[in-house]
């Protein structure tokens, strides 16, 4: 979020709220999803990594260890590939969550006060003369000649996902 200044940061903290508490109502069937599907994929790495050990260990001579060794680094380097894109998957799903939940808040008061309230932090960065329309994913886009800010709720979420990426990150953790 650079280029807020620090009272648009202030101004957003009803809305970090909002998709904080929204992605934590649904964290737990996240998490038990994401320790689901981390230890499947943890299970899935470890048993090839013992099946390529074992398979070296049976060949008994150095070109097949040298060989095991190669077969091991890269079932290794695959299961870690896997993991990284399951958890990218994870995290993917999560900003969608929260999108979800920030625009099912649509056709709420504070809904349309929040549009308001990110209406005005558009003028206020932008300048007076700036042209701000509603963004078809909810919140606002803000433009004025070169300089545009999106205070969409796609990005928005995004960015209050990535402010809590440490809790984000514990929903895979074993």
């Amino acid at each position: 979020m650079k280029g807020l200044s620090q009272d648009a940061l202030v101004a957003l903290d009803p809305l970090r709220d909002a998709l904080h508490a929204a992605a934590l109502a649904e964290a737990d069937e996240t998490e038990s999803r994401a320790a689901e599907e981390v230890e499947a994929v943890l299970t899935a790495a470890q048993q090839r990594a013992e099946e390529v050990v074992a398979d070296a260990a049976a060949q008994g001579t150095a070109g097949a260890r040298a060989a095991a060794a190669l077969r091991s680094a890269r079932a290794r380097r695959e299961a870690n590939e896997l993991i990284l894109a399951e958890q990218e998957a994870l995290r993917r799903a999560l900003v969608d969550q929260v999108v979800r939940a920030a625009q099912g808040l649509r056709g709420e008061q504070r809904y349309t006060a929040w549009v308001d309230h990110l209406t005005r932090r558009c003028h206020e960065a932008l300048g007076p003369l700036a042209t701000v329309t509603p963004s078809p994913s909810g919140g606002v886009i803000g433009e004025d000649g070169s300089r545009r800010l999106d205070l969409s709720v796609p990005v928005l979420a995004a960015a209050a996902v990535e402010a809590h990426a440490v809790e984000v990150r514990q929903l895979w953790m074993p």
